[in-house]
């Protein structure tokens, strides 16, 4: 998994959306590639984790281009935003995809 870009804001996502419950959405735009066996990739698959112990999940929040729930086989790469309603400030980005043995981090 790559983390291609992060952006964050105290604001709304959508047009019609609200602002963030949490005090933050953090948009992330990522690319999962699988070499072999298969993955899903979808939004449920990311979350932010404060530094408390407490868990944000990513939401399907329609930021295009959205990462879509899809499972991802070898050769195959995905790439896409997934948005998180989160605390403002420094936090664990983790991606802990269905049978994972241990999740993917990024320090926000």
């Amino acid at each position: 998994m790559t983390l291609n870009s992060v952006c964050s804001t105290t604001g709304k996502v959508t047009e019609y959306g609200d602002p963030p419950n949490q005090g933050s959405y953090y948009v992330l735009n990522v690319t999962v590639e699988v070499t072999r066996g298969d993955t899903s990739a979808s939004p449920s698959d990311f979350y932010v984790q404060t530094p408390d112990g407490t868990r944000y999940d990513g939401s399907y929040d329609d930021v295009e281009p959205r990462l879509s729930a899809s499972t991802v086989k070898a050769g195959q790469k995905v790439r896409g935003n997934v948005v998180i309603d989160a605390p403002p400030g420094h936090g664990l980005l983790n991606w802990e995809p269905l049978f994972a043995v241990s999740p993917a981090k990024f320090q926000l």
